[in-house]
């Protein structure tokens, strides 16, 4: 396996537990006992999860 494409499966792999995490998150964001900086910080993290599939 190539350096490369062992790079690109890390980077991936990475992607998708952050997505978990966010997916995970996002649960919690939808409990309304939040702090609104975390609501605002997850409104975020959520957005840049989703560009990273819409591209």
């Amino acid at each position: 396996m190539s350096a490369n494409t062992l790079y690109q499966s890390e980077v991936a792999y990475k992607e998708i537990c952050d997505s978990k995490i966010v997916a995970e998150l996002a649960i919690v964001y939808r409990k309304t006992n939040i702090n609104p900086e975390l609501q605002e910080f997850l409104k975020i993290a959520k957005g840049k999860v989703m560009n990273t599939f819409t591209k």
